[in-house]
């Protein structure tokens, strides 16, 4: 009876710590899309920290340059969408994708929605949260990878 319990008991607490199952991804666009090059373009800033999408942008180019594409320089681009009245990332978004493949030549393009980012203070304790949306385009097609 105590084996059986213990038995019992060890099923119970592995069972808790069970993984849940991650949403799978569909990659066939993206691996026939085979992009080289990526525009990353000026976040779409929907939380309360007024920096949060200048703060994304300058981290997110880094992880995407070590895996091995190319990645157009941040101020490049802030400067040519800003010469062009274009200042925030809704702006961006609403320019055509054709004449942005023009003037870049890049192979895709990331747009990037922040929804959280900041600190909270507790008591004791701090939570920092950050919450990204990613949606990367194909300049040439307009599909979606």
């Amino acid at each position: 009876m105590k084996k059986l319990l213990m038995l019992l008991s060890g099923i119970l607490l592995l069972s808790g710590c069970a993984n849940q199952q991650m949403p799978s991804y569909d990659y066939s666009a993206l691996k026939e899309g085979k992009p080289k090059s990526i525009l990353v373009v000026l976040p779409v800033n929907n939380s309360v920290d007024v920096k949060a999408d200048t703060s994304v942008l300058a981290r997110a180019t880094y992880p995407l340059a070590e895996l091995g594409y190319y990645i157009y320089p941040v101020s490049l681009m802030d400067e040519v969408f800003k010469q062009n009245g274009l200042t925030d990332g809704n702006a961006i978004r609403s320019a055509n994708i054709k004449k942005i493949y023009d003037i870049f030549g890049a192979d895709s393009i990331l747009y990037i929605n922040v929804d959280k980012y900041g600190t909270s203070y507790k008591v004791f304790d701090s939570v920092t949260e950050v919450e990204l949306e990613g949606k990367l385009v194909d300049l040439k097609t307009g599909k979606t990878l």
